[in-house]
C-alpha cells in the first residue's frame, strides 16, 4: 500500500514530527462554488453586534438554499480541521428555517474570514500525548427569541 495523503477532500501530511491536515483546497474550492475567490479578507468570523435573531417579518424572507449550502460546506469544514469556528457554525445553524439576508450575510462573512486563515492546519505530534482541553462562557441570556442563555 501506499503513503496516505488525501481523505475525503483533507490533505495529510505525514513527517518525522508528526501529521498534519489541511483543507486549504476545499476552502479554495467552497469560495469558487460561491463566487467568493476574490473577495475581501477579514479577521473576524462573525461581527461583534450582529443580532443572531430569527426573522419575524414575512417580508425580510430570504431564499435558504445559498444559505443552507454554505452552512453544509462550513460543517464538513468543522468536523475536519476547523474545530475552532463551532461557536459560529452552531449560531448559524438556528437560521435554517427562519432567516433574512442579514444571516446569508453572516454566513458570507465566515467565507470571508475562511479566505485570511485557509493555511491554518490541525498538527498532531507523534511524541506529546495528547491532552484535550476545554472552556465554557455562559452568554447570560443572549438568545434575542427565547432570552436563554447559549454557550
Amino acid at each position: 500500500m501506499c503513503e496516505l495523503n488525501w481523505l475525503l477532500g483533507i490533505k495529510i501530511t505525514i513527517t518525522d514530527n508528526g501529521i498534519t491536515l489541511s483543507q486549504t483546497s476545499f476552502i479554495d474550492k467552497i469560495a469558487n462554488s460561491f463566487s467568493m475567490q476574490d473577495c475581501k479578507p477579514i479577521s473576524t468570523p462573525i461581527h461583534s453586534n450582529f443580532q443572531w435573531k430569527a426573522v419575524e417579518d414575512e417580508d425580510e424572507h430570504t431564499n435558504a438554499t445559498a444559505y443552507r449550502q454554505i452552512f453544509g460546506s462550513l460543517m464538513y469544514l468543522v468536523t475536519g480541521t476547523s474545530p475552532d469556528q463551532t461557536y459560529t457554525i452552531t449560531h448559524l445553524s438556528q437560521f435554517n428555517s427562519s432567516l433574512s439576508t442579514k444571516h446569508l450575510t453572516a454566513a458570507s462573512r465566515v467565507l470571508r474570514y475562511l479566505q485570511r486563515t485557509k493555511d491554518r492546519h490541525l498538527f498532531y505530534p507523534w511524541n506529546n500525548q495528547l491532552k484535550m482541553t476545554a472552556c465554557m462562557d455562559a452568554s447570560y441570556g443572549n438568545c434575542l427569541d427565547m432570552r436563554r442563555s447559549f454557550s
